[in-house]
Order: structure tokens, then C-alpha cells, then sequence
């Protein structure tokens, strides 16, 4: 069963990054962003059916990976361990209007 979501979820990351044309190969964008629709999708119970919901998801994690990524250029995150590191992230995705405050909460003793 644990196989059949995972499959599934990575075939909607996929889908996803299919439809917005994104091919930013980096291996810390793809890992950070699989994570985070990850969650995303297992706060909505595991449904994915709602298109133009992912497709702005899709953005905020966009938006949200400028600043992670300028956190660890800069050196303030110590990347040795990528997946901990993005897993510690919590993006706010309750609120999707433009209006509402993106919140990023870092655990940064990654």
C-alpha cells in the first residue's frame, strides 16, 4: 500500500513539474521540492485531484526554494545532509491568496 502512494506522489510531482515546463535539474531543488509536495499532498489525505491547487502549490515551493537556496549559498545551512535538512522546512500551504502571508519555519541544526 506505502508503495502505491509514494508511486503515486511521485508521479504527480512529476506531472507537475511537467506541466510548468520546469527543467531546473539541480538535485537540491528536485529533492526539496519533491519533499514538500510530498507533505502537501499527505495534508490533503493523500488527495491529489485539484490541478489548479497544485499548480499554485507548485509556486509557493518555487518562491519558497529562492530563499532556502540563498540560505545555503550563503553558508548559514550546513547541506551535508540535504533531505534532513528540507524535511525540517514547514511551508505554510493552508492559505493559497496571494494575500495571505508564505510562512517558512527552518529547524536550523541541520
Amino acid at each position: 500500500m506505502t508503495l502505491g502512494i509514494c508511486s503515486l506522489i511521485e508521479k504527480f510531482s512529476n506531472l507537475i513539474l511537467a506541466i510548468e515546463d520546469d527543467e531546473d535539474f539541480d538535485p537540491h531543488w528536485l529533492c526539496f521540492y519533491r519533499i514538500q509536495m510530498a507533505y502537501w499532498i499527505f495534508s490533503r489525505s493523500g488527495k491529489c485531484d485539484n490541478l489548479p491547487e497544485a499548480l499554485s502549490v507548485y509556486e509557493k515551493i518555487r518562491d519558497s526554494w529562492k530563499d532556502v537556496s540563498s540560505y545555503i549559498e550563503s553558508g548559514k545551512f550546513n547541506i551535508n545532509d540535504p533531505q534532513g535538512l528540507f524535511k525540517s522546512i514547514d511551508l505554510d500551504f493552508l492559505g493559497q491568496n496571494d494575500s495571505e502571508k508564505k510562512t517558512i519555519k527552518i529547524d536550523a541544526s541541520n
